[in-house]
C-alpha cells in the first residue's frame, strides 16, 4: 500500500496523462493531468478506446509493457491518436502515460520535436520515479550522501523534463519558449543547485567549482526553470572549455541601478573580439574559432540569451578573473523582491 501511495504521489507530479492499471486492466487511480485531457477516468483500460477499437488484445500489449497506440475523444471532443507505454510496471500492476498526438501539432518541422520529446519523456519518467522511491526509502535504507546523489538526479531529471517541454511549446507556437512563469525564488538558491548538479561533470574533467554566492537568499520573480536551464548552461560550457585541472567560477550580486549579476567565468583559451560577434544569436557562423572548438556553445548561448532578455536582462561576455572568459547575466532591478514580498509569494 505505501508504494501505490507513493507511485500514485509521484504520477501527481508528471505533466503527461498517467493511469495506474490492475492486472486486469482495471484503472485504479488517473492522475489530474487525465482528468484535464480526458475527463473522468473510467473504470477499465478498453472504456478509454474511441470507434470500438478496443480489445482484450490492446490490454495485453499494454500490461507486456509493450507501446500501444488507439483512437481516443480528448476533453474538447477531438479524436486524436495516443501513444500508451508503460512508465513503471511491477507485479500488481503498470503505471501507463497516454501521450495525446493532435494532427496539428505534427506540422513537418514538428516531428522531430514531437518524436524526440516521446523518446526522452518515456525514460525521464522512470527515472524520476525510482530516483523519488530511492530518495524516500522504498528499495531499502539509504545513507545520507546517497540520499543526497539520488535528489541530485531527480533534480535534473526534472530540468531536463522541463527542457523538452520547452522544445514541445516552441514547436506549438512557433516561438522559442515564449511563455513564461511568474513566480518568486531564490536566485541564490538556484544557483547552487544548478552548481551541485554540475559538481560531478566537473570532477570527472578534475575541474573545480569555486563559488562565489551569497549565504543569504536573493529573492525575485521570474521563470525559474528557464533560468536554471540558463544557468546551467553557462556552467557546462565553462566545463568544457576550462582544461584540466582548471577551475569554473560562479557568483551573484549587485550590479548598477540595482540589476542583479549573476556570472559564470572559465579559466579556458577566452573570447578573441573578433569571435564575439553573432555569439548568442540564433544563426551561429561556421567560421567561428571559439564555437568550433566545442560544438553546440553556440546554440546554449543563443538559449541563454532568449531566456534573459524575457525577462528584459542582457547577456555580457567578457574576461574571467584568472583568464578565459566570463559570461554574466544581467537581471533588471524590477526583478528583485524583498525577503517580505518573497514570503508573501510562497504563502498565496
Amino acid at each position: 500500500m505505501r508504494v501505490e501511495v507513493a507511485l500514485d504521489a509521484l504520477a501527481e507530479r508528471v505533466a503527461d496523462p498517467v493511469v495506474r492499471l490492475a492486472r486486469d486492466g482495471r484503472i485504479l487511480f488517473a492522475n489530474a493531468a487525465f482528468a484535464r485531457d480526458f475527463g473522468p477516468a473510467p473504470t477499465h483500460i478498453m472504456e478509454l478506446a474511441a470507434n470500438g477499437a478496443n480489445s482484450e488484445a490492446l490490454v495485453a500489449t499494454i500490461l507486456a509493457g509493450t507501446e500501444a497506440e488507439l483512437p481516443l475523444t480528448d476533453a474538447s471532443g477531438r479524436l486524436c491518436m495516443v501513444t500508451i507505454d508503460a512508465m513503471l510496471s511491477g507485479d500488481d500492476g503498470h503505471m501507463v502515460v497516454l501521450r495525446p498526438q493532435h494532427p496539428e501539432a505534427l506540422r513537418a518541422g514538428d516531428v522531430f520535436l514531437a518524436t524526440a520529446s516521446h523518446e526522452l519523456r518515456t525514460p525521464l519518467n522512470a527515472i524520476l520515479g525510482f530516483a523519488q522511491m530511492l530518495e524516500e526509502g522504498l528499495a531499502g535504507p539509504m545513507t545520507d550522501r546517497q540520499r543526497e546523489y539520488a535528489a541530485s538526479i531527480r533534480a535534473g531529471g526534472m530540468l531536463l523534463m522541463g527542457i523538452v517541454e520547452d522544445l514541445l511549446e516552441a514547436a506549438q507556437d512557433d516561438g522559442v519558449g515564449e511563455r513564461m512563469a511568474d513566480s518568486a525564488f531564490d536566485l541564490a538558491a538556484l544557483a547552487r543547485a544548478q552548481r551541485d548538479l554540475m559538481r560531478a561533470e566537473a570532477q570527472s574533467r578534475r575541474i573545480e567549482i569555486a563559488s562565489a554566492l551569497p549565504d543569504v537568499p536573493v529573492p525575485m520573480r521570474g521563470d525559474a526553470r528557464k533560468l536554471a536551464k540558463a544557468v546551467l548552461d553557462l556552467l557546462a560550457n565553462a566545463i568544457r572549455f576550462s582544461p584540466v585541472g582548471g577551475t569554473v567560477t560562479i557568483g551573484l550580486g549587485e550590479g548598477a541601478k540595482g540589476s542583479i549579476a549573476l556570472w559564470v567565468g572559465d579559466q579556458g583559451p577566452g573570447i578573441p573580439p573578433t569571435d564575439k560577434r553573432g555569439l548568442g544569436m540564433p544563426q551561429i557562423n561556421s567560421d567561428n574559432a571559439y564555437l568550433q572548438r566545442t560544438p553546440g556553445a553556440g546554440m546554449s548561448l543563443a538559449i541563454v540569451r532568449h531566456y534573459v532578455e524575457l525577462h528584459g536582462g542582457q547577456l555580457e561576455l567578457g574576461a574571467g578573473p584568472g583568464g578565459g572568459a566570463a559570461v554574466t547575466i544581467r537581471l533588471p532591478a524590477d526583478r528583485r523582491l524583498s525577503a517580505a514580498e518573497l514570503r508573501r509569494f510562497e504563502k498565496a
